[in-house]
Parts: C-alpha cells; structure tokens; sequence
C-alpha cells in the first residue's frame, strides 16, 4: 500500500558525510581547547610541587656547603696576609720567673 521508499542520490549522502565531519571536527576542536586548559592546569601544578622539593633538596644542601665554608675559613691560612702574630721571645730578652 505504501510503496514509498526514500531514494538518495549521491550528492545527497555527500551533503551529510560533509555536515557529519564538519560537526565531528567542532566536537574534536572543542575537546583540544578543554584538554588544553587540563594540560596547561597539570604542568603548573606540577611546576609548583617539582619547585617545592628542589627547594627541600637545595635548603639542606646550602645550609652544608655554608658549614663547610665556615670550617674550611678556619683551617685555611687566610690569603691576604693577616695573621694573628705570636710574641715570641729573643734569646736575650730577659724573662722574669
């Protein structure tokens, strides 16, 4: 009774695969924008915590390398010449004992 059948020509189906994958672009555009925005979110955070454990490593190595200098200041003879200048006596000099 009903014979209608729908008949497509081929410029009809070009139309839709065209409209399908200009809508399927948009979708994968807008997940490039949002993934992004996630990525851009991720490395900062993990900046901040790589910033965080570079300054824990690095504050123990800095407060050592200033103990280090500070001993190392001591046993050294100092470069510019000052020394402490011990009295010693002559031979001639006469002691009282």
């Amino acid at each position: 009774m009903f014979d209608s059948t729908l008949q497509f020509t081929a410029g009809d189906i070009l139309t839709l695969l065209v409209i399908l994958a200009v809508m399927l672009v948009i979708v994968a555009m807008f997940n490039v924008v949002f993934m992004s925005f996630s990525l851009r979110k991720i490395v900062r955070r993990v900046d901040n915590v790589t910033k965080e454990a570079e300054a824990v490593v690095i504050k123990p190595l800095q407060t050592a390398d200033a103990i280090v200098d500070w001993v190392m200041s001591f046993l050294t003879p100092k470069a510019d010449g000052h020394y402490k200048k011990k009295h010693k006596h002559k031979d001639d000099d006469v002691i009282d004992v």
